[in-house]
């Protein structure tokens, strides 16, 4: 699809609605900068898009394309409040892990409202 013919369709969604070259996350409570751009794998799935991205273990499948990006920014500021801010103390070994990966990912995270 050409540059132009691309578009924002919910502020709560990856930038710009598009699965390569992905640079920000914009979650409900949070912004999260990467550390270099990511390719999501989105594809259809039994009549539902599914949207994934195999490296922090993440993908969710909905109706819409449209909500399908929705609820992937969702689990992503889930996942994060829940694994990467907790403690390790708190963690199992799995979750340590997939901690570390999201702090290899992420360069900053800044409140949705700045």
């Amino acid at each position: 699809m050409p540059l132009a013919r691309r578009r924002v369709r919910t502020p709560a969604t990856l930038t710009a609605n598009v699965p390569t070259g992905i640079v920000q996350i914009i979650g409900g409570q949070r912004k999260f900068f990467l550390s270099e751009p990511i390719n999501l794998d989105v594809r259809r799935e039994s009549g539902r898009w599914v949207v994934e991205y195999a490296p922090l273990k993440l993908s969710v499948a909905e109706r819409s394309e449209e909500d399908a990006f929705a609820a992937f920014a969702e689990m992503f500021e889930v996942v994060w409040e829940h694994i990467a801010e907790a403690p390790d103390r708190e963690l199992t070994g799995n979750a340590r892990e997939l901690k570390a990966a999201f702090h290899e990912v992420i360069d900053r995270v800044e409140d949705a409202d700045t």
